[in-house]
């Protein structure tokens, strides 16, 4: 039922909840992001130890962890941010995870840093592991330093807001000049296009729909007017494509890129 109806679930692991709640092997490990077994279970004084977690190389790009809006500005925050402590070992990532933030130190068997944050998408459904519970560290340490609590605010926010699919986190972006045109009135469509895990991708191929509402009343009236198939998107993922509505109307305007078996969309 969770995967098939969109569900979504954020799993924030207590002092060793992963390591010696004995979900190995349950529906509920089944969905998480991160592989556990009961032999990486231990009390090692190195899993309690202080540290300052590492961007996995998708962190830049994603939308939960751009806690300022620029980039750079958003790499020397991590770095100011206090340190957090306590991490469940797991025995790494799913094959279909994303990691967004990793221990600096502990690895795992294979020798990859084992995950401090982690997501999943499972069928419609998507997850969220956090196996440190001192993500508070962020909050109210930093505020004691004399900072404030944005990080903190607007993680758990854009968290919130990714898991629940909010439309306006797709990877696929389109704004639109005029978003209302003037009928015979040239609309340019500024796209990117990025795979499901925010990184731009260059000279990849998209689709183009542009659809009319001829019912305004009756959603089932909605057609596709135009199709452009032929584009790929150019440097950093950005593409540009313009197009005159064929007469006055109600539009709908998507974009459509396929990464392997998922096909991801858009509209304005």
């Amino acid at each position: 039922e969770f995967v098939e109806g969109g569900g979504a679930f954020m799993v924030i692991g207590g002092s060793r909840s992963f390591e010696f709640g004995q979900y190995e092997n349950t529906p509920l490990e089944a969905l998480l992001p991160v592989n556990l077994e009961s032999e990486a279970a231990s009390t090692s004084r190195e899993l309690a130890a202080k540290f300052k977690p590492m961007l996995s190389d998708v962190a830049r790009y994603h939308p939960i962890l751009r806690l300022l809006p620029d980039e750079e500005e958003n790499r020397q925050l991590f770095k100011t941010l206090p340190l957090l402590d306590g991490l469940n070992r797991s025995v790494g990532l799913k094959s279909s995870a994303t990691p967004l933030l990793m221990h600096p130190e502990l690895k795992n068997k294979s020798g990859d840093p084992l995950p401090v944050i982690a997501l999943n998408e499972v069928k419609e459904g998507r997850t969220m592991s956090i196996l440190t519970d001192s993500m508070w560290r962020w909050n109210f340490v930093q505020s004691g330093n004399g900072g404030d609590a944005h990080a903190y605010n607007r993680f758990f926010t854009s968290a919130i807001s990714w898991l629940l699919q909010d439309p306006e986190m797709t990877p696929l972006r389109i704004n639109l000049e005029p978003q209302s045109p003037r009928e015979g009135e040239e609309v340019k469509a500024r796209l990117t296009i990025a795979d499901p895990s925010y990184r731009p991708r260059t000279d990849h191929p998209f689709r183009l729909l542009v659809m009319r509402l001829d019912d305004p009343t009756d959603s089932q009236s909605e057609q596709a007017v135009m199709e452009i198939t032929d584009r790929k998107s150019g440097v950093e993922g950005v593409a540009s494509v313009s197009f005159v509505p064929p007469g006055a109307g109600v539009y709908r305007v998507v974009v459509e890129a396929e990464f392997g078996s998922r096909k991801l969309s858009s509209d304005r």
